[in-house]
């Protein structure tokens, strides 16, 4: 009997050292598994994942909306609205510009937005310069009208120089 013991227990004896190499091996498996997860999950940076240079992309939308704001300006007025318009535009198109800047820093891999919206803050940008200047003329210039339009000493200055032309 002390031979069939001897038996069952070197039997049983293997058997724990195939359970224990085929836990091991599971364990290695799981552990490579979960750092290949860990790492493709958790990576250094998530916005590479994501395929969109996000400062770029509103960058972009600021540049578009500054465009937008200079034709609606262009016909709305050049008064005081313009002019407010006008500041509106340069502040959208500077943020534009900065965002495309700031966004091709930090992802240099995928500038398409953000050239994109560096393009259309310097043209929003360069045009709101000039709208605001036209605004701002087109105002002091009616307003002068104005006010000489309805001044006699003007008026009677006007005819002097008519009269000395003929």
């Amino acid at each position: 009997m002390d031979n069939q013991n001897l038996q069952n227990a070197e039997a049983a004896a293997q058997n724990v050292a195939e359970t224990v190499e085929t836990v091991e091996q599971k364990v290695e498996q799981t552990a490579e598994t979960a750092s290949y997860a860990y790492t493709e999950t958790y990576g250094d940076n998530v916005e590479e994942k994501s395929g969109i240079n996000v400062l770029g992309l509103v960058g972009m939308i600021l540049g578009i909306l500054s465009i937008v704001i200079g034709i609606i300006c262009c016909c709305a007025s050049a008064g005081v609205l313009g002019i407010l318009l006008g500041i509106l535009r340069l502040g959208l198109s500077l943020a534009a510009l900065i965002l495309g800047i700031i966004g091709i820093k930090k992802m240099p891999e995928k500038k398409g937005l953000a050239i994109a919206g560096i393009i259309l803050g310097a043209i929003g940008l360069l045009a709101a310069f000039i709208g605001v200047i036209i605004a701002i003329i087109g105002t002091v210039a009616g307003t002068a009208s104005t006010l000489m339009g309805s001044s006699t000493e003007f008026q009677d200055m006007l005819e002097e120089i008519m009269d000395s032309l003929e």
